[in-house]
């Protein structure tokens, strides 16, 4: 059985991205998974397409969206959006710094 996956990733380091995009494809197609990524670095982008998309449709299966955007927007502000518009249920929140933070949303 094949799984085509949708994925929306949301992060400002274009070469984190491009870097971690590249290590995910080789996983998944050796899985069996095909993957589509959706890329967006600028947050005004990720509210437009949000604004555009009608609630409860879901066009991505997976989020990953990064902690620290720029413009002093945080991540959850983004799950936040979501939820809201009835477009993601659940969701795994990874935030790498170098001192463990737990972040409650």
């Amino acid at each position: 059985m094949r799984y085509d996956l949708n994925i929306l990733w949301i992060e400002d380091t274009l070469t984190y991205y491009e870097e971690a995009k590249e290590l995910l494809e080789s996983y998944a197609e050796d899985s069996g998974i095909s993957v589509k990524f959706y890329y967006i670095q600028n947050v005004k982008d990720f509210y437009d397409k949000m604004r555009n998309n009608e609630e409860g449709f879901k066009l991505y299966d997976i989020y990953f969206i990064d902690y620290s955007l720029s413009d002093g927007v945080v991540g959850s502000d983004l799950i936040s959006l979501l939820r809201t518009k009835k477009l993601m249920q659940t969701f795994c929140f990874i935030h790498l710094i170098k001192k463990l933070q737990f972040v409650k949303l």
